[in-house]
């Protein structure tokens, strides 16, 4: 029994249709009925029954599509370890990452994947948190590493870091100088964009308030260095990870303020479709996240 035969199997009963399962495999009509009807003479039972509104299974067929739908999963789960490995049989991983990530975590992981498995060639996929278990999920990546508020749907996941944002602000600035502050009493102040979610519609979503005040924000750039250099010669105040802004505090000549508020604690999760099959470094970095 095929993969093809059962491709054509499943898209029928998916669709409904014979014309719709075609035009879903972008092929003729005329060649999904004859690959249907080699597939039940093969196996000596009818599998789909021609109704007025197009096609549905019988019971024979919906035992089939039951199995056939596992089979097809497990083979394209198989295609997505096999293509994790480089042309001469030897393991490739890729990670997806957010900036954050690739810039505070990545670099330890990495160097402990290549003591355990020092033949293993890593990869780095940088993309925001709401596109990497998309690339998860599509085999584009062995492993994915984002911030979200909840872990993430249909893929394994494991606890990687909790952080938080913080606000950046020039050195000697009045909101320094005393505790956490919230984001609201800082509305009088430009900002220099990239903000937590990537753009501000999806930052005011995150924080899930109105706000009194528009955020005015007076230039947008995404590399954090190049975003602390911005605030220390004062065009506006700065959001990002209270790691990644200690990180270049001192060599920009910033302040970095902790946030009172409770969207600025954030959870970054480790994520793979099935860490059975991940090659055998990734499988070791799944299974110590904390290393």
């Amino acid at each position: 029994m095929d993969l093809q035969s059962l491709k054509t199997f499943v898209a029928c009963v998916e669709e409904k249709s014979l014309s719709r399962c075609a035009d879903r495999l972008n092929v003729v009509a005329s060649a999904v009925s004859k690959r249907l009807a080699e597939l039940e003479r093969e196996h000596g039972v009818s599998l789909l029954r021609r109704t007025g509104r197009g096609v549905e299974p019988t019971a024979a067929g919906e035992a089939l599509y039951r199995h056939a739908t596992s089979l097809l999963s497990a083979a394209r789960q198989l295609e997505r370890t096999l293509a994790s490995f480089r042309d001469d049989g030897e393991s490739h991983i890729r990670i997806a990452a957010c900036r954050s990530v690739v810039l505070q975590y990545l670099p330890r992981a990495i160097s402990l994947l290549r003591r355990v498995c020092p033949g293993h060639r890593v990869d780095i996929v940088e993309a925001s948190s709401v596109e990497i278990p998309a690339l998860v999920t599509q085999g584009e990546a062995e492993i994915g590493i984002y911030h979200a508020p909840f872990p993430p749907p249909g893929l394994h996941f494991v606890e990687y870091r909790r952080e938080r944002v913080a606000l950046v602000v020039p050195r000697g600035h009045a909101l320094a100088r005393g505790g956490p502050v919230r984001f609201f009493d800082t509305l009088d102040h430009d900002y220099v964009g990239y903000f937590p979610r990537h753009d501000l519609a999806n930052f005011q979503r995150l924080i899930g308030e109105n706000l009194p005040r528009p955020i005015n924000v007076s230039a947008q750039v995404s590399n954090p260095e190049a975003r602390c250099m911005l605030v220390r010669e004062g065009l506006g105040l700065a959001l990002m990870a209270e790691g990644l802004a200690r990180t270049y505090a001192d060599r920009t000549g910033v302040e970095v303020v902790a946030l009172a508020d409770e969207w600025a604690g954030r959870q970054i999760w480790m994520a793979c479709v099935d860490p059975a099959a991940l090659p055998e470094g990734a499988r070791e970095l799944f299974a110590r996240p904390q290393a």
